[in-house]
């Protein structure tokens, strides 16, 4: 596969890693000019992932056409409240011609947008002209960066309502220590991913209260 992904955080890095481990062909976008200087210089986050090297055969690049140009698949991966300036931005800069050779786009932002509540699945349909959902996968799960990144088992879920692209993913990304099954509940996978967070915080507050497991 030839993959384009959009954003060069932890979980950015922590896909490229693994996915080029599967033999697939990563271009990666970072938005920010001296940052992708620094990755491509470094092969290494030392801030947002340190300890983990990049492969030298994933481009990292400043261009979001570069990234894109001969992508089968785009994995939207930058921060949810960033996903409608970077699609339009990818829009911007896109030919006709390299947008109909995507045959899917996986989101792997988490979060809800604050000023619409569009979850990204939304926000992609709305951004990107003629796309539906049937082109769509979610992946999310439990999946901390920097143990995907170092093979530490993990379990997420590819979502779609277009069963044979969520398999083609599965297939195509699961390693020996990244297991993902398929479903076709996208919502719920979306808003799942998007109050986790807030779950979790209550949790740590409950904790640093004093207060015990039933409370929690």
């Amino acid at each position: 596969m030839n993959i384009g992904i959009l954003g060069a955080g932890s979980w950015a890095i922590a896909l490229a890693v693994l996915l080029r481990g599967r033999g697939h062909a990563i271009r990666m976008w970072e938005f920010n000019e001296n940052d992708a200087l620094m990755l491509s210089k470094k092969r290494e986050h030392p801030v947002k992932l340190p300890g983990i090297t990049i492969p030298d055969d994933v481009t990292i690049t400043n261009s979001i056409y570069e990234t894109i140009e001969i992508a089968e698949f785009v994995i939207c991966a930058v921060p949810s409240q960033t996903m409608r300036a970077t699609l339009k931005h990818l829009m911007d800069s896109a030919s006709k011609e390299a947008l109909s050779m995507i045959e899917g786009w996986i989101i792997g932002s988490k979060g809800v947008e604050c000023e619409t509540l569009n979850l990204m699945s939304d926000v992609l349909i709305q951004e990107i002209p003629g796309h539906t959902d049937a082109k769509i996968v979610v992946l999310s799960g439990p999946s901390h960066a920097e143990e995907v990144s170092r093979g530490i088992p993990t379990t997420v879920v590819a979502a779609s309502k277009n069963p044979a692209l969520a398999i083609k993913i599965q297939q195509g990304f699961s390693t020996e220590t990244f297991r993902i099954y398929t479903n076709n509940d996208v919502t719920g996978v979306e808003l799942a991913a998007g109050v986790k967070n807030v779950i979790a915080l209550a949790a740590g507050i409950c904790d640093g209260l004093g207060l015990g497991d039933n409370t929690k």
